[in-house]
């Protein structure tokens, strides 16, 4: 953090619940975040991504174009209508073949002509900056054409009418020096590349039909400005620019210029309350302003959520001195990914409602959809009166770890939650990541092995994340997530140990435990600790003649001479959702493992001393083999009672299910039916082959988990749709070996390729 972050952030403790203004009252927190009575759909499609979103309003005053990429800034643009002022939209429109074509975000804008027609303008940026343009209100659309030799990002942020004898208009934008002279692919990777951030501006003398060469209006020699959002004082006479700053090292800056465009201000600092991204702004009936974007102010709780503010002109000046300047700070909907949300469009409408549109990771675990937010300054007024001025406390993840159980978990210092504790390990590192990402401040909790399971039950904590292993007995409590690691059992002894060992050692309460005794109970004596750490001095002290730890322990417990034994890694590391967050936690606790894969490989590098990349092939065949794992307690329970295997009333339902869930992603129903017709065929040959035993598990318990396992495989059937994929490999498949024959998963093999193929997938 810079020294001026540091400033600005002690500066903001030091006013709350002080005046804003000497002796007025503090700026309010307004949270409309559950108030979904203002929010309305304006597209959603499970599975697919849907973003940033801009909108302008047309000449009859209550109609709203709006447009956005099927995709992360990048994708086909889509388009729609709302004929009534944001609370009802059309079906996707129709639009010109170069829209799909599209590489960044799309921005749209009304130019009003002499002759008093209107004219959509509407630009795609990366290089080069291309336009296609509407004289019919958006019924007809040109193709989208280069407007000149240069490119940018997110180009155009702001367009507008200049007060001069020309009447030109002034397009502004930002690059970062990738796209600006040459053809660069957003995921091109350029050697020894340092990001220089410089805003430009580009003009027009004939109505948007052409533009001229940009010229640089505001840079910083530290600050990463981007995304000009331009708002003029109430008499028309300044204008002001509002800039992300993308290095999240100082606040949000401002420039201004008094003379339309042609000199400015050098960059300051806004206030702590303006601090974020893509900042869209416009005037209440009584003149004071309201501005929309995604909160980036770290200090904030809802950092990376969509919000809003409601002030006066004259505190976009006020800077870190007064960091919580303005009259209201409103949540307008709660982002529950990162901060992968707000490129707002906002209009007003003539009866003073604002209807603002953006989009945003807000159902759990979904792909973002599109929504419109519909309130007036009054409502907004309303609330604020009523609503705290003090900053609102961030929620809390409680996060259950072991702290004995290195790469992953281990703590030095005070035992227990105190804050002495120095904890580390690959799990301690993530939880930060996870925590901060989805919006939570984070709580340690440490838990023994053995309570493990009745602490997650009692909700002792939100998550455990310790290097926990994917067992049925524990999948059907809470929500275990997508695998992050994989290991294996391993057997330390002495190198002249035998190969049964006579005494055998192994931590208390965990996986290991179980694993042990079926191993090696026949004949060995064994002996639980419940200090994990202490195993590698009972064989030094020749106390035992083994232990037993697993393949990502073992480089941190093994010595000279000692032999080694690991079994394949076939255990699956996974983050274990409590049951009262399951629902909603869970599901994004998985989108954000998926999002952040090439992070966790690079942690993994560093923790486990090798890469285990892992792709959504990996997932769809590890979630059928959790599903196999369930087989042999089903058919426990079965034979215990006298049910036959085979329940063909279960199976259909289980098959209209997955053509339900199908159809909900948009897939055919057809090859998902005939994927889960092979697991019923796979899983029956299981049961089958399972001795008959005491049941372990309750068949009540075990149904839930099968069937949110299920809707979880089409969720992965459908984000493989969107991508080539490799047909599975042996290494790959080998999740399944405990579970079925060479000739089952070779079935597995041809299914698979068979099913992605009819998904469209390109194998």
């Amino acid at each position: 953090m810079s020294r001026l972050r540091v400033l600005a952030a002690l500066a903001a403790l030091a006013v709350l619940g002080c005046g804003s203004r000497g002796g007025e009252s503090s700026l309010r927190w307004v949270d409309w975040a559950d108030e979904t009575h203002r929010q309305v759909v304006v597209d959603r499609e499970p599975g697919q991504y849907l973003g940033h979103p801009t909108t302008v309003l047309l000449s009859d005053q209550r109609s709203i174009l709006t447009v956005y990429p099927k995709g992360h800034g990048a994708g086909p643009i889509v388009m729609k209508r709302s004929g009534d002022g944001g609370l009802t939209w059309s079906e996707r429109l129709p639009t010109p073949a170069s829209w799909a074509t599209s590489m960044e975000t799309p921005t749209v804008f009304p130019v009003d002509l002499a002759d008093g027609r209107r004219r959509l303008i509407m630009f795609s940026g990366l290089y080069p900056v291309r336009m296609a343009r509407s004289d019919d209100e958006g019924e007809t659309w040109t193709e989208l054409e280069p407007i000149g030799h240069f490119g940018g990002v997110v180009a155009m942020s702001s367009v507008e009418r200049l007060r001069s004898l020309d009447g030109e208009l002034m397009a502004l934008f930002h690059d970062d020096g990738r796209f600006f002279r040459r053809p660069t692919s957003r995921y091109e990777r350029i050697s020894g590349f340092e990001p220089e951030f410089k805003v430009y501006k580009t003009i027009s003398l004939d109505d948007g039909l052409t533009w001229s060469e940009p010229e640089v209006i505001a840079e910083h020699p530290e600050a990463h400005l981007c995304e000009p959002g331009l708002i003029r004082s109430p008499d028309g006479r300044e204008i002001a620019v509002l800039l992300r700053e993308n290095s999240h090292r100082f606040n949000s800056f401002v420039i201004f210029s008094p003379d339309e465009g042609r000199t400015w201000s050098r960059p300051i600092e806004l206030p702590s309350s303006l601090t974020g991204d893509r900042h869209v702004g416009g005037y209440t009936p009584d003149g004071r302003l309201f501005i929309t974007f995604r909160d980036q102010e770290p200090s904030s709780p809802w950092r990376g959520d969509w919000v809003g503010w409601l002030g006066r002109y004259e505190d976009l000046r006020r800077g870190s001195r007064e960091p919580w300047a303005g009259e209201a700070r409103v949540r307008l909907m709660d982002n529950r990914y990162a901060a992968d949300t707000a490129y707002p469009g906002l209009e007003l409408l003539p009866d003073g409602t604002f209807v603002t549109t953006t989009y945003g990771h807000f159902t759990p675990g979904e792909e973002p959809w599109v929504a419109a937010v519909r309130f007036t300054a009054a409502e907004l007024e309303e609330s604020a009166a009523a609503a705290p001025a003090g900053v609102p406390s961030r929620p809390v993840l409680r996060v259950g770890t072991s702290g004995d159980y290195p790469p992953f978990s281990t703590v030095e210092g005070a035992a227990g939650a105190s804050e002495a504790a120095i904890r580390s390990g690959f799990d301690i590192e993530v939880a930060k990541r996870l925590a901060s990402d989805l919006g939570f401040d984070l709580d340690f909790r440490p838990f023994d092995w053995s309570d493990l399971a009745a602490s997650m039950a009692a909700d002792d904590f939100d998550l455990a994340m310790s290097g926990v292993t994917w067992r049925p007995g524990r999948a059907a409590i809470g929500w275990m997530s997508r695998a992050v690691a994989a290991g294996g059992p391993c057997v330390v002894s002495a190198a002249n140990s035998p190969e049964l060992p006579r005494r055998v050692a192994v931590n208390r309460g965990g996986i290991l435990e179980r694993w042990t005794r079926e191993r090696f109970g026949g004949g060995s004596e064994i002996t639980a600790v419940d200090d994990n750490l202490s195993l590698p001095g009972r064989l030094e002290r020749d106390e035992v003649d083994a232990f037993v730890t697993d393949s990502f322990e073992v480089e941190h417990f093994g010595r000279d001479g000692w032999r080694r034994r690991c079994e394949p890694p076939l255990d699956r590391k996974v983050f274990w959702v409590a049951p009262e967050r399951a629902d909603e936690l869970g599901p994004a606790v998985d989108r954000w493992i998926q999002r952040n894969e090439r992070w966790l490989e690079a942690r993994r590098e560093e923790w486990f001393g090798g890469g285990q990349p892992r792709d959504e092939l990996d997932h769809l065949l590890d979630l059928t083999a959790r599903r196999l794992a369930f087989m042999p307690p089903v058919a426990s329970w079965k034979s215990a009672r006298g049910v036959p295997i085979e329940d063909l009333e279960r199976e259909r339902v289980v098959l209209e299910t997955a053509e339900r869930n199908a159809a909900r992603f948009g897939l055919a129903p057809q090859p998902v039916r005939d994927w889960f017709a092979l697991q019923i065929d796979l899983a029956k040959a299981v049961q089958r082959r399972t001795p008959a035993s005491a049941p372990s598990q309750e068949l009540e318990e075990i149904r839930p988990a099968l069937i949110r396992l299920g809707e979880r495989q089409v969720r992965s059937l459908r984000a493989l749709t969107a991508r080539a994929v490799e047909a599975p490999s042996p290494t790959k498949l080998r999740v399944l070996r405990p579970y079925l024959t060479e000739g089952e998963t070779v079935r597995v093999h041809s299914a698979l390729v068979e099913v992605l193929r009819a998904l469209g997938a390109g194998v």
